[in-house]
């Protein structure tokens, strides 16, 4: 995911949300993230004076209805949701 942030006060809220957003997005296409990757968030200023981001979230396919069933992948190993 990428996009423009107006003002750093809502840096670290556009962060999560974003995070959030994408690993909802993943599950609906049958994936889930791989745990032990920790997201990356990248963040430049441009010429205007807003930050640019890309947000990069490593994951795997395991089809859409296991996808809702798991948290993540850790090594090889499912983290089931409770």
């Amino acid at each position: 995911m990428s996009g423009i942030i107006s003002d750093d006060s809502y840096m670290m809220q556009t962060r999560a949300t974003c995070v959030n957003t994408v690993m909802y997005g993943m599950r609906d296409s049958g994936y889930v993230p791989l745990l032990d990757i920790d997201p990356a968030w990248s963040v430049k200023m441009n010429d205007d004076g807003k930050y640019e981001f890309l947000l990069t979230i490593q994951g795997v396919y395991v089809g859409k209805s296991k996808a809702n069933k798991l948290y993540g992948i850790i090594g090889q190993k499912e983290v089931v949701m409770e």
